[in-house]
């Protein structure tokens, strides 16, 4: 909108002079200086808001490359850059920055960025990695340490009826990943 009314200043400003009653709302020098600083540090920002809600497959994973996304180009002060300009940058990327800089929060994203296929460890530092590896080991090996549902019946009940429900259970992990792969497929054909 404000990007819309630098385009049309002129126009603007002739209608607002040719009557005297709103002669007082034509945009003064400063006026046009704020709009476009606002400007130019938001409309990066529009571009990006737009073009996420199209994404089909949309994940916590995808907020560390977001933010990477953020402090590296987006919201990055450019030497041409008017003040206003930097500061606005400069605050909505620490306003960003402070909603996920809590450190549960954080292992949170990282781990969930890891684990996704399409970012790995992209946009991770080397401590990060080490981190997140040890972790994963660990939540493994507690996971496998774990009696699973299946194997764990087989000892309350009868050697058929546990053969069943695995068989079952089977099916169904076929069905979900039959799911799954499809949903994949689909996102990845479609963008």
């Amino acid at each position: 909108m404000i990007h819309r009314l630098l385009e049309q200043e002129k126009a603007i400003t002739q209608v607002l002079a040719a009557d005297r009653s709103t002669r007082h709302l034509v945009l003064k020098w400063q006026d046009i200086d704020v709009l476009d600083a606002v400007s130019k540090a938001l409309g990066p920002l529009l571009d990006f808001t737009d073009a996420l809600p199209s994404e089909n497959y949309v994940t916590v994973s995808f907020l560390r490359p977001i933010l990477h996304l953020f402090s590296s180009e987006l919201l990055q002060e450019k030497d041409e850059d008017a003040d206003l300009t930097k500061t606005i940058k400069k605050s909505v990327l620490d306003y960003v920055m402070a909603k996920y800089s809590d450190p549960e929060v954080a292992d949170l994203i990282n781990m969930a960025s890891f684990l996704d296929p399409r970012f790995r460890t992209q946009h991770l530092s080397q401590e990060e990695i080490l981190v997140i590896k040890a972790r994963v080991v660990r939540e493994g090996e507690s996971l496998s340490a774990m009696p699973s549902g299946p194997a764990a019946a087989t000892s309350e009940t009868s050697p058929q009826s546990a053969e069943k429900a695995q068989g079952q259970a089977t099916e169904e992990n076929q069905r979900k990943k039959q799911k799954k792969s499809w949903k994949l497929f689909q996102a990845n054909s479609c963008c």
